[in-house]
Parts: structure tokens; sequence; C-alpha cells
């Protein structure tokens, strides 16, 4: 019997494929919009730089309407992942999204709560999403 990966491995593979997701929706290429909508806990609330409060329902609602409004240059790299905590069934995650648009780099810091979720796309749930900017070098 093979062993299961741990957690924050199964949460960093949920944020890479989430992020791959953005790229194909938001550039209007083909993505599995109902696999990315899975991977969120019917709680899940999310805090984006702005400091706004968004509940899943918006959240999904917003993506949905972003699909192809991205120029064809857009993408994202996942930098710096690490776990800050982590129990048998959930855990926080820290990384950085560099996104690349029209010529410009941004850079938010996020941290993400998971939780275990056999039924979720690849076994974790996004529970919560805090995203901050982070000052040019």
């Amino acid at each position: 019997m093979s062993e299961e990966p741990p957690l924050a491995t199964l949460a960093e593979a949920e944020v890479r494929a989430a992020h791959r997701f953005f790229v194909d929706w938001f550039r209007g290429e083909a993505a599995d919009f109902d696999d990315w909508e899975a991977a969120f806990a019917a709680d899940f609330h999310m805090i984006p730089p702005d400091g706004s409060l968004a509940g899943r329902d918006a959240v999904v609602e917003r993506v949905r309407r972003a699909h192809g409004t991205a120029p064809a240059d857009f993408a994202i790299d996942i930098l710096a992942v690490e776990a800050l905590d982590a129990s048998a069934d959930r855990v926080l995650l820290i990384y950085v999204e560099r996104q690349y648009r029209g010529g410009d780099m941004t850079n938010r810091r996020s941290t993400a709560l998971f939780s275990r979720d056999e039924r979720a796309p690849r076994g974790v749930l996004w529970c919560h999403l805090q995203e901050t900017w982070m000052q040019a070098a």
C-alpha cells in the first residue's frame, strides 16, 4: 500500500493547479472551471490585497466573468512555498504569486488555509486566502 503524500504537498499542488487554471481561464483558453470550483470549501472566504472580504460565491462569480480578460502574455509564477503550520487535517501555506501582464510584473504574498478532503480534485479544499501586495524590490 502506498503512503499518502503529506498534506502540505497536496496543498502546494493545489496552489499550482489553481494558478495554471487562472492563466488559461483569464487568457480565454480552454480550462476546466468545474474542477477549479470544486476545490473550494462551501465556507471559503478571501481577503484580496485591497482588504475587502469575499465569500466563495462572490469569488467564483468574479472568476467566471473574467474569462478571456487577460492579454496573451499573462503568466503567473508561484514562488517560495512554505508550510507555516500543519495538522493531520489542515495546513497553512505561505507563497509568493508573481504575475506578468502587459510587460508589467506584480508580486503578492499569500497565506492560504487548506483542509483535507478526499472528494476534492487534489485531496484538499481551499478554506481561506489572504493576499497582500509586495513592494517592488
